[in-house]
């Protein structure tokens, strides 16, 4: 039926478009729509993730972070992303740490870096987060955002506080 194709294909684009304005409530309406049409779409699921995150929504950004590694349970930016979310919330930090190496094991991009090292950090592992933080700061390029850098040089100053105290 092309009628939910185009649909499909005008929600995809409202979405995208509320996303990028940073209209989250639109972003959810939209992709909340895109996958009931299409539950197999996989980055409906990472849209919604960031759209429930950045209205400080946890749980609907759990559930959708979720529903996507069920379709895909290797994502390594999902794997990242939910252990991200996790440690922020100090919750799950064993399993966090553990979805944090296998997307590491996949890319060793600086965010997912990050995210392992402040991992071990949370875990009080303070010279594993040491050398994966430094590793992720050596790793940072043009594609890292200056936000994320910041967040990076954070964790390894915490890591460094941390081990001076040791």
């Amino acid at each position: 039926d092309l009628s939910i194709l185009k649909t499909l294909e005008w929600e995809i684009s409202l979405g995208e478009t509320a996303y990028n304005l940073g209209q989250w409530e639109d972003v959810i309406a939209s992709f909340s729509k895109v996958v009931d049409i299409d539950p197999y779409y996989l980055p409906g699921y990472f849209f919604l993730a960031h759209a429930f995150y950045f209205m400080d929504n946890y749980f609907g950004a759990v559930e959708n972070l979720q529903q996507g590694l069920m379709l895909q349970p290797d994502n390594a930016l999902l794997l990242n992303n939910l252990a991200y979310i996790y440690m922020e919330r100090r919750v799950n930090l064993g399993e966090a740490v553990r979805m944090a190496e296998q997307a590491v094991a996949q890319s060793r991009r600086a965010v997912y870096l990050d995210t392992l090292g402040y991992g071990y950090f949370l875990l009080g592992q303070y010279d594993l987060a040491q050398a994966i933080l430094e590793e992720a700061l050596a790793a940072v390029d043009e594609s890292v955002s200056p936000e994320s850098r910041g967040e990076i040089e954070l964790h390894l100053e915490m890591v460094y506080h941390a081990l001076e105290g040791d």
